[in-house]
């Protein structure tokens, strides 16, 4: 999990560097640009001004073009300068998403001995990438009509709520039956604290308080994620222990009735 954590960070700091220092730069060269007689009320100013901060862009580039043709050469300037950088924090982000899953991956496998447990490893990956798969189907419709983009945008966003309940909630309910099924001494998760953080990433849509949530729900995501890891562990050092000892695992009601 520190690799998650890790690799998310450096890909944060690196998009905050790309995304404010041509900003920065651009306000320091250009001070009167948001106040005074000479405030810039344009977003084409605003992005000619940007460009020329970040590329070789030239207004004498565009001059004779429509104002649309002026932006589009403006963003690709922009683009072509940002893309190798951004293609750096691409990797580190897609790097931290692979810990991510693996992470996952491997606490699920830990209880697959629980007759109660119906989601296995490899399909609690595979659900991860049903989001973004609705998002790429509702941008490749999005030409027959403009609704559809906003339907796939929802209901991507509703899978990756299932999900985030799925692969939090229900694995700590699974972790803490587990336990006290098996009789397991040391940490146990909170599948309660595990909920709660589950309903603050519901909740940080929310207007205006949504930002307090999601920050209080990202240090509740520690704690859980902790839980989580140190659980699996105890899972682990029993099974090796009864392993030694030749001990069977108890079995739950549900098995003896099967």
């Amino acid at each position: 999990m520190g690799g998650v954590i890790i690799f998310f960070i450096l890909a944060t700091i690196r998009a905050i560097i790309i995304a404010a220092s041509p900003i920065i730069g651009m306000v320091r060269d250009n001070p009167e640009i948001f106040n005074g007689p000479n405030r810039i009320e344009d977003e084409t100013e605003f992005l000619f001004l940007l460009a020329e901060q970040t590329s070789d862009f030239q207004r004498s580039d565009v001059k004779g073009l429509s104002a649309e043709e002026s932006q589009s050469t403006a963003v690709l300037a922009l683009l072509q300068r940002a893309g190798p950088q951004a293609i750096g924090c691409l990797l580190l982000w897609l790097t931290g998403a692979i810990c991510y899953l693996v992470f996952f991956h491997t606490l699920w496998a830990q209880i697959q001995d629980d007759p109660t447990v119906r989601f296995s490893p490899a399909v609690i990956v595979a659900l991860h990438f049903v989001p973004v798969g609705i998002g790429i189907v509702g941008g490749m419709l999005a030409t027959v009509s403009p609704a559809i983009i906003l339907l796939a945008n929802f209901a991507s966003l509703i899978a990756w709520y299932v999900i985030l309940f799925i692969t939090y909630w229900k694995l700590a309910d699974h972790m803490e039956k587990y336990h006290q099924r098996q009789g397991i001494a040391g940490h146990q998760v909170s599948s309660g604290l595990a909920l709660a953080f589950c309903i603050m990433q519901v909740a940080a849509i929310i207007p205006f308080l949504g930002g307090l949530v999601a920050l209080a729900g990202f240090v509740v995501w520690f704690i859980v994620v902790f839980q989580l890891k140190n659980s699996a562990n105890d899972i682990i050092n029993h099974k090796m222990k009864l392993e030694q000892t030749g001990n069977p695992p108890v079995r739950s009601h549900f098995e003896i009735q099967n």
